[in-house]
């Protein structure tokens, strides 16, 4: 081992006077790292250059052994230091330069440069490197490393106690230094530049760690590293009882301060800039780990192989550190021969700010934020793990509990624990099926399979934002900003505000010789990731049970892949807010884009044109994500094998566009004037007061307006199919007997508004008829009903668990149903072999031949035990219905769709009522399922017609089928297992069907499930819950329903041609109305809803009679008056022919988007909406107050516009509503007053 130390230290000079100590030089003066200090007054004079500087002490050490290696090093200055009891003068012919150096005067100070006065910093530095290795057994090893460095600021500074001036004939340069004066004057004065700048401070680290090793037949390696580094800025400070910075030419100030008590003020030849500077973060972080050997299969199981794991995570950030010019008592003068900018900085003054420049600019700068994640893994080898019936089970048991235990979302991790719950049971049934009936399942109990496979997967998220940093200008008394031009008519003299905040106790004053320009500044955001994965597998499994062996062969491969993208923006406003008056004056144009200005009285004189545009708010967000996978076994010993096949996709869309911030000049009681040259337009802003109309006057050429629409919108699609199939019900990969799930789940939801334009009451005078094209009697007088914004209702993370919710509640349904039927062929085969038993008819015994086997299992299916039985366990029976129904529900409630619940949850049972009905009427069954499936996919969202195709396809298949593959239609002939073959391929058919009507994955998901249902439940099953029948006789013939609703000869005409080609409701046609009111009520009589007698002709939202959902209560006084929502309110008062308040606000929604829409009438108007019409009937509403408390779910977004323009409508002078958030449960308070376009949530 070595080590080393070196060390510098620095000995400067020191001088030391009782009284005056006086120091001068022919040529030049340099003290470095010294002392000089008198009790009087010191004068340091050269013929050229005088400089003070910083030396630096230096400390270095390094050391180095078997395992370690340490180093370090530092940089420390020592600086100059002067100190006067008295005066201080210091004088160059050449340059004055002060380096890391500090002088104090307790009176006056004077440093005078014939060139350029210098005010510098130094900085200390810092290193350190450390690194240890270490080796130990078996080929284990270890290593640690770590560096960082560091550099910080040593500033120079002058002070003085009664005043200080800086001059120089040239440039003034204070660097990252300060120069100050207590209670005097502090003047800064340069021919040519003053240029006051910040220095950086900066530090950056690496650390990395790796462990590698292991014992026996596995190993491990680990690598981690992480690095980062920032720098912050520390800028240059002028302070004085007052303080004066004059310059020939520029005055530069970045990341600085110019501040007094007094008054502070900048005078400038040509500009005067006030900047920012960008402080940076960085980091890295990365993390490795590789396994290679024996391991966990992530099963039941094991693996000998590679794994390998790679995640890294990068940031980068930038804020701008701004400068700040002030007064704390006094005023802020700044006055630039040419152009004056302030750039993400502060101007604050206890009395006024000035601004002049022939150009003069107040603007944001950037911030921004990078961060980018990248994940990546692998793993391949061979793999030994359990098979079998009864081994698979167990494994996927184990499987689904462990993603239990990792999954952080509660309802998550509860569905996968009622998974593997699922599966326990599922093991334990294939257990008691091992032998079955006859001893064919007995080789594939339980077996071990060895396969050679590999899966890898990669994912990439970046994402990156931009927030504006405004200026802000403060002052406590007026603030007045000119821009004087050059001289020269119409090239010069703009006056531009962006993204920034200006504030006057008393007047605000923008005058331009030209253009006046106030703008917001754009706030972005961007995502983008990516993710694939792929992999696949070979193998073999050898099975034992009952004394026999089966060997099978198998292979499985998946892949997936998927992407998102969002972009969106926000905008930071200017605002102008004046105590008094406000006065905006151009020479031409004065424009406000995203600004709104606001004063006691606004004055406004514009040249030209005057333009007000209000921004909207965007966020778009799409991503979509598809996952096949499946699989095939073939046995070459024994019986068993099948096959599986899953395929999903998932989407997600939102797009947001909305009005937050509206435009406009915003007057108090003192009202506004304002004269335009020209033409004034107003896109979806507003000329507002308070003031009575006497006091409001516009007066221009012409006027334009226009309206801003506002929108939001959002939808996610779920489209999963699982299918798999064995022989004879040994298959092993999924579930003891052949199954499927179907999954197509749709939920959205939608809000809008209009941000209008309006002036306030008052003289409107309009020069110009010729140019006028618009009629102003048609403006709104009325600001404060102008913007009807839309608060964003996408929440992403919300609707991506929502989606894992719904296909987990599927594969559950799946589970219950193979376990019901599972059940079922157990408890058939026990009282069958009892009913033989009795009869005297015994099992075969080993050496039975096919034959006598064969004839012992068609006695067993048989028996009348063993139909009864499956009768109700099996495909279409009364407990396979219930669990399609509740899955059904669970998913529609799972996505927070109600309709969609009830919808699918009487899927099954309506499917029974048409089998009894249609009985073998084949073309009245088909069609009947026609209207099932397409009121049922268009409840939940799907496409009706292909729903409608899919059931009507199916239903033929089924029959072809059955008749092909075992020589009859006779559903009651089949086992369990032939009816699933026979549903799998029938839904099959359906979705077919469904994909070529709609064109779609989602039409073909749609048609499958109408399929399924159909098939099962009508085809293969039987029996139906009582009531159900005699109200199914009453409504079965469409056509019969139709007249007794009034309908012509034609619409009943055109609703058959409908039905015969799967087209359902999806067109708004007079036929349509009357088949999906038709299907409604279908559907809500199998659930057991009721029905209202007489649906009317467009009582179309839902029966009437269901269980509350939602329930609101009012209360105005002493008066109550309570609704339900539309399918729960009592048909006396579900009236579709009764008008709402707002019928003429929706009627026009219908008009131009040609869908139906609810609110219109008391048959369809939401909880909230009744009780404001219950309340206006009885004569409470005009000039009340209302409180309402709605109880079951919380108001919906679509909802909020119409309650307030009911509560308008009525009269009420406000409306207070407390709900209770859907997915926290915590309270909410949304409000309204007179005014408001929509009510709004009031924030604690």
């Amino acid at each position: 081992s070595t080590s080393r130390l070196q060390s510098v230290t620095q000995l400067g000079a020191e001088v030391s006077a009782g009284r005056d100590l006086n120091v001068s030089a022919g040529r030049d003066l340099t003290a470095v790292a010294s002392t000089l200090e008198a009790r009087r007054d010191i004068a340091l004079s050269a013929g050229r250059d005088v400089t003070l500087a910083a030396a630096a002490n230096e400390e270095h050490s390094f050391a180095t052994g078997k395992k370690v290696t340490a180093k370090n090093d530092r940089v420390e200055h020592q600086s100059t230091v002067v100190s006067a009891g008295g005066d201080l003068s210091v004088q160059g012919g050449n340059d004055v330069t002060f380096v890391a150096s500090q002088a104090k005067a307790s009176n006056e100070a004077y440093l005078y440069a014939g060139n350029d006065l210098n005010l510098l910093a130094a900085h200390d530095e810092s290193y350190s490197y450390y690194s240890k290795k270490k080796k130990g057994s078996f080929g284990r090893s270890s290593s640690r490393m770590s560096e960082s460095e560091a550099s910080t600021v040593v500033s120079s500074s002058i002070q003085a106690g009664q005043g200080a001036e800086l001059v120089a004939k040239r440039d003034v340069n204070v660097e990252a230094s300060s120069a100050s004066s207590t209670k005097g004057e502090l003047a800064v004065v340069a021919g040519r530049d003053v240029n006051l700048t910040a220095a950086e401070n900066s530090y950056s680290s690496v650390s990395a760690k790796s462990k590698s090793g292991g014992l026996g037949l596995s190993s491990t390696s680990k690598a981690n590293a992480q690095s980062s580094s920032y720098t912050s800025v520390q800028g240059a400070t002028l302070s004085g009882d007052t303080t004066v910075v004059q310059a020939g030419r520029d005055i530069s100030v970045a990341a600085s301060n110019v501040v007094s008590t007094g008054k502070t003020a900048l005078r400038a030849g040509n500009d005067i800039i006030i900047d920012s500077v960008a402080e940076t973060s960085e980091s890295h972080r990365s993390e490795s780990k590789k396994k290679s050997g024996l391991m966990s299969s992530g099963g039941i199981g094991i693996t000998l192989g590679t794994a390998k794991n790679a995640s890294t995570q990068d940031t980068r950030t930038v804020v701008n550190q701004g400068s700040t010019i002030g007064s704390v008592l006094g005023d802020v003068d700044m006055r630039a021969g040419k152009n004056l900018s302030i750039t993400a900085s502060d101007v604050v003054a206890g009395k006024d700010i000035n601004l002049v420049g022939q150009n003069v600019s107040i603007l944001a700068a950037d911030n921004q934020n990078v961060s980018e994640q990248t994940r990546k893994t692998s793993k391949s080898g061979l793999t030994l793990a359990l098979s079998g019936t009864v081994g698979s089970a167990i494994d996927a048991t184990y499987q689904n509990a462990k993603q239990a235990r990792n999954e952080d979302d509660s309802r998550l991790s509860a569905l996968q624990g009622i998974k593997a719950g699922l599966s326990g049971v599922q093991a334990w049934q294939a257990a008691q099926q091992s032998g079955g009936m006859t001893g064919e399942n007995s080789a594939q109990f339980v077996g071990i399979s060895a396969s050679l496979g590999s899966q890898k997967s990669s994912s990439r998220q970046r994402q990156e934002q931009q927030i504006s940093q405004g200026s802000t200008l403060t002052a406590g008394g007026n603030l007045n900003i000119i821009a004087t031009g050059s001289g020269a008519v119409g090239e010069d003299g703009d006056l531009r505000v962006q993204g920034s905040k200006l504030q006057a106790g008393k007047d605000l004053q923008l005058i331009a010789n030209r253009d006046v320009v106030l703008e917001a500044a754009a706030n972005t955001q961007k995502l983008d990731g990516k993710n694939k994965s792929s992999g696949g597998a070979v193998g073999v499994s050898v099975g034992v049970g009952s004394g026999e062996a089966g060997i099978s062969i198998f292979a499985n491969a998946n892949k997936g892949a998927g992407k998102e993208i969002g972009n969106g923006t926000t905008w930071t406003e200017t605002t102008l807010d004046a105590g008094q008056k406000a006065s905006l004056v151009s020479g031409r144009d004065t424009t406000l884009k995203g600004a709104q200005v606001n004063g006691e009285s606004i004055l406004a004189k514009v040249g030209r044109d005057l333009t007000l545009q209000s921004l909207q708010d965007r966020d778009y967000y799409d991503s979509k994500q598809k996952n096949v996978g499946g699989g095939a076994s073939l046995a070459i010993v024994g019986q068993g094998g099948g096959a599986n096949l899953s395929l999903s996709q998932s989407k997600l869309h939102s797009k947001y566009d909305s009005v937050q911030e509206q435009t406009g000049l915003f007057a108090g009681k003192g009202g506004f004037q304002v004269e335009v040259g020209k033409h004034t337009q107003l896109d979806g802003s507003v000329i507002a007061s308070t003031a009575e109309a006497e006091k409001n006057r516009l007066s221009t050429g012409s006027l334009g307006w226009s309206e801003i629409r506002n929108k939001a919108e959002y939808k996610s699609q779920l489209q999963s199919v699982s299918v798999s199939s064995a022989n004879d019900g040994a298959g092993a990969f999924v579930s003891n007997m052949p199954s499927g799930m179907l999954i197509a789940y749709n939920h959205g939801d939608s809000a809008s508004g209009t941000t209008g334009s309006a002036i306030s009451e008052g003289t409107l005078e309009v020069r110009d008829p010729a140019r006028q094209q618009q009629d102003v009697a048609t403006l709104s007088r009325d600001p404060s009903r102008a913007n009807d914004s839309v608060s964003p209702i996408f929440d992403k993370e919300k609707e991506q668990k929502r989606l894992q919710q719904v296909q987990l509640i599927g594969e559950i349904g799946t589970q219950a149903m193979d376990i019901l039927r599972t059940q079922g062929q157990l408890d058939a085969d026990k009282a069958a072999r009892a009913e033989l038993e009795a009869r005297g008819i015994s099992a075969p015994d080993a050496g039975a031949s096919e034959r006598q086997v064969e004839d012992y299992r068609k006695a067993l299916l048989g028996t009348n035990a063993y139909q009864d039985i499956m009768g109700k366990y099996g495909t279409g029976g009364d407990y396979q219905k219930a669990a399609q129904a509740v899955t059904a529900a669970l998913q529609g409630l799972a996505g927070g769709d109600i309709g969609s619940a009830l919808a699918g949850a009487s899927s099954p049972y309506v499917a029974g009522v048409i089998k009894q009905v249609a009985g073998d009427n084949d073309t009245a069954r088909i069609m009947a399922h026609a209207v099932l499936g397409a009121v049922v996919a268009q409840a939940q969202g799907n496409s009706a017609a292909a729903g409608g195709a899919g059931a009507a396809g199916s239903e033929l298949a089924a029959q072809v089928i059955s008749e092909r593959l075992y020589g009859t239609r006779d559903s009651s002939t089949l086992n369990e297992a032939q009816k699933q073959t026979i549903t799998a391929l029938a839904s099959l058919a359906g979705g077919l069907a469904g994909s070529v009507v709609d064109g779609s994955s989602g039409g073909a998901i749609a048609g499958a499930a109408g399929g399924k249902n159909a098939t099962e439940n009508n085809f293969l099953g039987g029996g139906t819950p009582p009531g159900l029948i005699s109200y199914g006789q009453a409504a079965s013939s469409l056509t019969e329903y139709m007249r007794e609703n009034g309908a012509t000869a034609e619409e009943i005409t055109q609703a058959q041609r409908d039905l015969a080609q799967g087209q359902g409701f999806d067109g708004v046609q007079p036929a349509n109305e009357f088949i999906k009111a038709w299907g409604e009520a279908m559907v809500a009589e199998a659930a057991g809803l009721g029905i209202v007698a007489g649906l009317g002709r467009f009582g179309l939202w839902g029966a009437k009679g269901a269980t509350p959902v939602v329930t609101a209560e009012g209360r105005i006084g002493n008066s109550v008056f309570t609704d339900v929502n539309q399918t729960a309110r009592p048909a006396a008062q579900a009236n579709p022919n009764q008008p709402t308040l707002i019928a003429d606000r929706v009627d026009a929604k219908i008009a131009a988007k040609g869908t139906p829409h609810p609110n219109g009438n008391m048959a369809d108007a939401h909880a909230e909406i009744g009780v404001i019409q219950k309340a206006f009937n009885e004569g409470k509403t005009v000039g009340s107050d209302m409180t309402m408390n709605v109880v079951g779910k919380d108001v919906c977004g679509y909802c909020r516009g119409d309650i307030a323009a009911a509560a308008s409508k009525s009269g009420l002078k406000s409306l207070t509503i407390q709900a209770k958030d859907d997915i926290t449960g915590l309270p909410k308070t949304y409000y309204w007053e007179v005014g408001m376009k929509s009510i709004r949530e009031k924030k604690i």
